[in-house]
């Protein structure tokens, strides 16, 4: 599923579960939204799409985590990107085949960081580039933020991306 029928499924059960595109607006349409703009997103035979921007300012205004939309329904915040343990073993795989056949030495890389900048290019919906690194960067840091606060990981100052915890 790809995330805009992700968004859709995921906005129909939220109006849903607010009681109708009616009281959905009257809860967090606030100004922007009213109740035909919200039929229109979950409509059976023809929605209208909900683009990455949308899909932010929808789940701000829900109060709920930033991609979360964009997930199929049912699946946690880990299932869009990468198994973390699985692709610290493959790095590691990486390491050992570029020393056997001695080649240039593959880095140190560290695996959660690895993993959420690959869940941030999937959730933002686009291409990397110039026009939107800094979209890219700064979700990237705020999807590592919360990753490592989940996971107990604690930073210091000084402490940068490059730093292997992974």
């Amino acid at each position: 599923m790809d995330a805009n029928a992700a968004r859709t499924q995921n906005m129909r059960i939220h109006v849903a579960n607010a009681g109708g595109p009616a009281e959905w607006a009257r809860k967090f349409g606030g100004t922007r939204w009213q109740q035909p703009q919200v039929s229109q997103w979950i409509s059976e035979t023809a929605p209208k799409g909900i683009g990455r921007k949308l899909a932010r300012d929808l789940e701000s205004a829900m109060g709920i985590e930033p991609g979360s939309l964009d997930r199929q329904a049912g699946t946690s915040s880990h299932a869009v990107g990468l198994d973390v343990s699985t692709l610290r073993s493959a790095i590691r795989l990486l390491q050992l085949v570029a020393e056997i056949r001695r080649t240039p030495k593959i880095p140190d890389i560290d695996a959660n960081a690895l993993a959420v900048a690959y869940e941030t290019v999937q959730l933002e919906d686009a291409s990397l580039d110039d026009s939107n690194v800094v979209d890219f960067m700064r979700a990237f840091a705020e999807r590592l933020e919360r990753r490592e606060k989940e996971n107990g990981v604690e930073r210091g100052p000084a402490a940068g991306a490059g730093t292997a915890t992974g």
